[in-house]
């Protein structure tokens, strides 16, 4: 999804996929220090709190996207993004 909103990655700079989960406890989840970097800038966007506990002050959740072409729940949150862009380190 980030590949079609910031094309030329000015605000996204990076993916977080499934080679950043980790089985703990019986279940799959995120685990941001994967990424190897100063977690007070990095933002993780979400569907499914369960994925992001280890890490949840990082993450903002949003609807599931359903197929719903009137759905602007992920493209309302790029002002917040674009404005946090200096802070977050971009």
């Amino acid at each position: 999804m980030s590949q079609k909103l910031d094309p030329s990655n000015q605000i996204f700079q990076g993916r977080f996929g499934n080679e950043s989960l980790v089985f703990e406890s019986g279940e799959y989840i995120k685990d941001l220090s994967y990424l190897n970097r100063d977690l007070k800038k990095v933002i993780i966007i979400d569907k499914d709190p369960r994925y992001l506990k280890k890490q949840p002050n990082n993450a903002i959740y949003l609807s599931e996207f359903k197929g719903d072409m009137a759905d602007n729940e992920l493209y309302e949150l790029l002002p917040f993004l674009e404005c946090k862009k200096g802070f977050l380190g971009g």
